[in-house]
């Protein structure tokens, strides 16, 4: 979360100026931002996720329960902060509404599979049903961004 929230800060004033400049610089900017997002995302999540023999030596046996938890939870926020700039380009083309509706419903998602899930699988369950609420509102962000602002989603070559 703190990379999303970083990164997005950085590219936020840069939002506004593209798109009411044209669409070259619209998409020129988004993906600079998803490229900068990416640049710093992947190998972090990909060292958090090699972290098991890391967890048994630093915090003891006893916490390696933790490891699956943790990969799930891996999955949810790489998608969540990849879809964090289109969440924020929602807002600044007027459709925050629509972006705070899907951020609700993942809420709403995420209660109901915690009911279903954590009876049979405990904290790995918690895990899943926050990645699977948070994969689906952050895909469901990056498509309506794109549904309703295509020409600064485009890749552009």
């Amino acid at each position: 979360m703190l990379i999303q929230g970083t990164v997005t800060s950085l590219v936020m004033p840069l939002i506004g100026p593209a798109i009411d400049a044209d669409a070259a610089t619209s998409r020129a900017t988004f993906w600079q931002g998803q490229r900068l997002i990416l640049a710093i995302l992947i190998p972090v999540t990909v060292v958090m996720g090699l972290a098991e023999k890391w967890i048994m030596t630093w915090f003891g046996t006893d916490y390696t329960v933790a490891y699956p938890a943790l990969c799930w939870l891996l999955l949810a926020y790489f998608v969540w902060a990849v879809s964090s700039l289109s969440a924020t380009w929602l807002h600044y083309i007027g459709h925050g509404k629509t972006a705070m509706l899907i951020s609700a419903g993942a809420l709403l998602a995420d209660i109901i599979l915690n009911i279903l899930l954590i009876p049979h699988y405990g904290l790995t369950g918690a895990a899943i049903a926050t990645a699977i609420a948070m994969t689906m509102a952050g895909t469901a962000m990056m498509l309506t961004q794109y549904l309703l602002s295509p020409s600064a989603c485009k890749a552009h070559g």
